[in-house]
């Protein structure tokens, strides 16, 4: 059983405790002796924790404030002294999204969309549509698939534009 340094970023000045969890069983803390931090001196905002428990592999963790949980994430853990950094949620989900080829999707007219939906509407609106009178067809990534449609104001002179499906 190692003393592993364990870091994460956070405002500086703060109380907090880490709670590491096994991935899919985020009610057991694994960390159950070692879930104090201090804060780096010589670099605020770096909080540290030292886990003394035998844990190898990856782990979901969250930081709280008393009880309120401030930031989440995962950290890949081996039973040693090498200083590991936990990734917050944020930054796993935007290192996976910006890499990985997204699936292709629209949001039905009117409902809420996920990133994905939203990014390939703007792309396909402004590079693959027709327009016959009042009415712009929104093409899928293939050319010939309608993603959407939207109606014209006006056939000649239009102002404005109004999704339709």
């Amino acid at each position: 059983m190692a003393s592993t340094p364990v870091h994460f970023q956070y405002f500086s000045g703060q109380t907090i405790t880490l709670h590491i969890f096994a991935l899919g069983a985020d009610a057991v803390i694994v960390n159950t002796t070692s879930t104090a931090t201090t804060e780096d001196t010589n670099r605020l905002g770096n909080y540290v924790c030292t886990v003394t428990e035998a844990l190898a592999g990856t782990y979901y963790w969250h930081a709280k404030i008393g009880t309120d949980v401030i930031e989440t994430g995962f950290v890949e853990l081996a039973d040693d002294t090498t200083t590991y950094y936990c990734e917050s949620s944020y930054e796993v989900a935007s290192r996976v999204g910006w890499t990985t080829t997204l699936t292709e999707s629209y949001a039905a007219d009117g409902a809420a969309g996920t990133p994905a939906q939203i990014l390939y509407m703007i792309q396909q609106a402004v590079t693959e549509f027709a327009i016959s009178g009042t009415t712009k067809t929104i093409k899928k990534l293939d050319g010939t698939t309608t993603a959407a449609t939207e109606t014209l104001d006006d056939d000649t002179s239009p102002t404005s534009i109004t999704r339709a499906s």
